[in-house]
C-alpha cells in the first residue's frame, strides 16, 4: 500500500510553483533516490526537457497523486493543470475505459499496478472520451521510480495518443469482415436462380460486418412524366433503429427538386457520399436527420456501365468516420451487385429469346397448315402459295441450308455408261 504523506504535502497545487518544493524534506528521499539528488540541483533545465517531451509525462508522489504534469499531457487528455495536479490517475475527471468499453477498477489502473508490482507496466490500453472531441485511445505506461526497497510510491507514467492506430486496425478488421460478406454475396449471387430472393440475407450480413444500423438498396427508374425517380427497393436494419420501409420519402423520391440534387452528379460518375448528416445541405438534413442518421455511407451501383442505383450505409448510434479501406471494400459490395444483376438481365434475355423461339415454331408446326397435295406449297396468312423452307424462315428464327440427297443425285445426276 502507498504511504501516506504529511499534511503539508497534501496542501492543494497552484499555478507553477514546483512540485519537488511541495514535497517535504522527510519524504524527498522516497520521492527521489538518493543517487538521483543532483535532479534537485539542475531542476530548472529538466523541466524545460520535460514540458518539451513529444510524450505526455505525470509524476506521481508517495501517495500517488500527480505532482506534475507536461503540455502533452494535458493535449491528451483535454483537461487543463489545475484538473489533473494534486489527483491521482483514477481520480482525473475523464471518462477512461477499459478497451471493452467497460469501467477501469482502481486497482487495475497502471500506476497503482506499478507500486504494487514493483514493475514497469507497459502500453496498458484504454478508450478515452475527451470533452467535445470524438473517441480517443490511449496507451499508458507506469513505472515506479527510486528504489523498491526503500518503500517508493513514486511513479513515472507516460501517455501516448494511439488513436489512429488503433482505428487502422479497426478499419482493417471491418474491411476484413466486409470482404467476407462480399465473398458470401457472391457465392449466394452464383448459386440463387435470382439475385432477387438473396438480397435480405445479403444486406443483413453487410450491415453486420459493416458495424451500421441501417443498409439498404435504391433503384433509379422513370416516372410516366419523363422525370428521373428512385425508390427504395430493400433494407435490413438493426434492432434498435426504425426501419424506413414505410416512409413515403424512400419509396417515391424525385431526383430534380427532392432536396437530393447534389446525389446526382457524384453517384452518377461513380463517386460515393459519405459523412456526418449535421455537416450535409440544409435540404438534405431535412430528409435525412429525421430517420436518425448520424452518418452515411452511400456508394452507386452500376449495370452494363449505366448508373441503375445505390447502396446506402447508416450509422445512427455515432459519426463515424468512414476509412478508405471500409469505403473500397463496400464499393466492391456494390460492384458484386452489379454484376449480378446484370447476369439477371442477360439470363432473362436469352430465357427469353427461347422463349420467342418456341413460340414461332409452335406456331409453324402445330395445328392446321394448308399445303398443296402436288407441289407441297404452303398457303400463308394473306392466301398466298410460298415454298415451305420460305414459310418457315419468315415465321421462325430457322436458317435453312441448301444441298442435294443422295437419292436426287442418282435420280437426276445419273451419270451415264459407255456404249460398248
Amino acid at each position: 500500500m502507498r504511504k501516506e504523506v504529511p499534511a503539508s504535502s497534501k496542501q492543494a497545487v497552484s499555478g507553477n510553483t514546483d512540485p519537488v518544493d511541495r514535497i517535504s524534506p522527510g519524504n524527498r528521499g522516497r520521492f527521489l533516490s538518493s543517487q538521483d539528488g543532483w535532479i534537485l540541483d539542475n531542476w530548472t533545465e529538466i523541466q524545460k526537457i520535460f514540458q518539451a517531451m513529444n510524450r505526455g509525462l505525470m509524476i506521481t508522489d508517495p501517495a500517488g497523486r500527480i505532482v506534475q504534469v507536461n503540455a502533452m499531457a494535458r493535449t491528451i487528455t483535454g483537461l487543463k493543470r489545475k484538473q489533473i495536479l494534486n489527483r491521482t490517475l483514477f481520480e482525473l475527471p475523464w471518462r477512461i475505459t477499459c478497451p471493452n468499453g467497460l469501467p477501469i477498477p482502481a486497482e487495475r489502473m497502471p500506476d497503482i499496478r506499478a507500486v504494487q508490482e514493483q514493475r514497469v507496466i507497459r502500453n496498458a490500453v484504454f478508450g478515452l472520451k475527451r470533452p467535445g472531441k470524438d473517441h480517443a485511445w490511449v496507451g499508458i505506461t507506469a513505472a515506479p521510480l527510486g528504489n523498491a526497497g526503500k518503500g517508493t510510491g513514486a511513479v513515472m507514467i507516460t501517455l501516448s495518443d494511439i488513436t489512429h492506430i488503433r482505428q487502422a486496425e479497426e478499419a482493417l478488421q471491418i474491411r476484413n469482415a466486409i470482404l467476407e460478406a462480399v465473398s458470401f454475396a457472391a457465392k449466394r449471387f452464383l448459386l440463387s436462380h435470382s439475385w432477387n430472393e438473396c438480397i435480405p440475407e445479403i444486406l443483413e450480413h453487410l450491415g453486420r460486418a459493416a458495424g451500421v444500423s441501417r443498409t439498404y438498396i435504391f433503384r433509379n427508374h422513370t416516372a410516366s412524366d419523363g422525370e428521373l425517380m428512385t425508390s427504395q427497393q430493400y433494407e435490413w436494419s438493426h434492432d434498435h433503429v426504425m426501419p424506413q420501409t414505410d416512409n413515403p420519402e424512400c419509396q417515391i423520391h424525385y431526383w430534380n427538386g427532392g432536396g437530393m440534387e447534389r446525389w446526382v452528379p457524384i453517384l452518377s460518375r461513380g463517386d460515393v457520399i459519405h459523412g456526418h448528416v449535421k455537416n450535409f445541405p440544409e435540404s438534405e438534413k431535412m430528409l435525412l436527420l429525421p430517420q436518425e442518421i448520424k452518418s452515411m455511407l452511400v456508394v452507386p451501383v452500376r449495370v452494363e456501365s449505366e448508373w441503375w442505383g445505390f447502396m446506402g450505409y447508416d450509422d445512427c448510434t455515432r459519426e463515424r468516420i468512414w476509412s478508405p479501406a471500409e469505403i473500397d471494400a463496400l464499393k466492391t459490395a456494390a460492384d458484386t451487385l452489379g454484376v449480378a444483376i446484370e447476369r439477371g438481365r442477360l439470363e432473362e434475355q436469352g430465357r427469353q429469346l427461347q422463349e420467342n423461339l418456341q413460340n414461332a415454331l409452335a406456331k409453324v408446326l402445330s395445328g392446321y397448315l394448308p399445303i398443296c397435295a402436288v407441289c407441297k406449297k404452303i398457303r400463308d396468312e394473306n392466301n398466298e402459295w410460298r415454298l415451305v423452307e420460305s414459310y418457315i424462315r419468315d415465321h421462325s428464327e430457322l436458317v435453312f441450308s441448301h444441298g442435294i440427297c443422295p437419292e436426287c443425285v442418282k435420280k437426276f445426276y445419273k451419270e451415264e455408261t459407255p456404249s460398248k
